[in-house]
């Protein structure tokens, strides 16, 4: 997808008609120990409904990130209490580390937070050494600061925020690289990727459908091949390497996709 404009703000609290004046999609917004910062759900609704999306980040000190697994515990607790009382259902949410570090500075507070959370509704603010010591392990929402990264960017940040500021300087803007940036409402299934069980599902259907029949018994499938082959010994080893080779390549392409391309595709081909 191209990048999609938001801004993120602390006390400022921008209105939507400010918001979508800019030209941006989403905001983002705190939950903290201080509730002069947090978003409120009435704020929250009134955004969602005319059309703005919502990214929550957890924020309490700029150095909390450095003081282990129990307050990662501590900080994921409290702000899955505030989440829910936004009103928004179970999904991600992002902790910053608003500070120059290295991962495994950090990487026992996050091991507290997943313990809370889970790996897949755990985001990550940070710079570059933090974002790619997340993306190691296997954190999903990654949202990369311009400060302290030395001018480059990861290449898996669901979000950048490249240094920019608006609203005479109260609030950030970002930039989402990609379908699901952690945002609420959440992206329906037509708008995400496949999944790589999917993937491989349409990549091997895709394939079976460019095999001829075995044996002309009207048979197409991998597995009927592969049997084929081995009853035959016909280069048994290396033709099945290829039909698996295949496979793999045609994954990896396919589980970019999403649902709503893979049936525009199917459409195209039968028409």
């Amino acid at each position: 997808m191209s990048e999609l404009l938001g801004i993120d703000f602390a006390w400022s609290k921008p209105t939507p008609q400010q918001v979508i004046t800019l030209g941006a999609r989403w905001v983002a917004g705190y939950l903290s120990p201080d509730p002069t910062k947090n978003l409120t759900r009435p704020l929250v609704d009134t955004y969602q409904s005319l059309g703005l999306s919502v990214v929550v980040v957890w924020e309490s000190t700029g150095g909390r990130a450095t003081q282990g697994r129990a307050a990662g515990i501590a900080d994921a607790s409290s702000a899955y209490a505030q989440h829910a009382g936004l009103g928004l259902p179970v999904g991600p949410i992002y902790f910053a580390v608003d500070e120059d570090v290295a991962w495994d500075q950090v990487a026992s507070y996050f091991e507290g937070v997943m313990s809370v959370l889970g790996v897949s509704c755990t985001g990550v603010y940070g710079a570059v050494a933090v974002i790619e010591g997340a993306h190691g392990a296997g954190i999903p929402y990654l949202w990369q600061t311009v400060a302290w990264s030395g001018g480059t960017w990861a290449p898996y940040a669901t979000i950048r925020q490249p240094g920019g500021t608006v609203l005479a300087g109260t609030a950030d803007t970002d930039e989402a690289e990609t379908a699901d940036f952690g945002q609420y409402p959440r992206p329906t299934e037509d708008d995400m990727p496949l999944t790589t069980t999917d993937a491989k599902l349409v990549a091997t259907t895709l394939l079976e459908t460019s095999l001829p029949d075995v044996g002309n018994s009207g048979t197409r499938t991998i597995g009927a091949w592969f049997e084929y082959l081995d009853e035959h010994n016909e280069q048994r080893a290396a033709q099945i390497a290829a039909l698996a080779a295949q496979v793999v390549a045609l994954t990896a392409l396919v589980e970019k996709l999403c649902p709503t391309q893979v049936a525009a595709a199917q459409a195209a081909k039968s028409a």
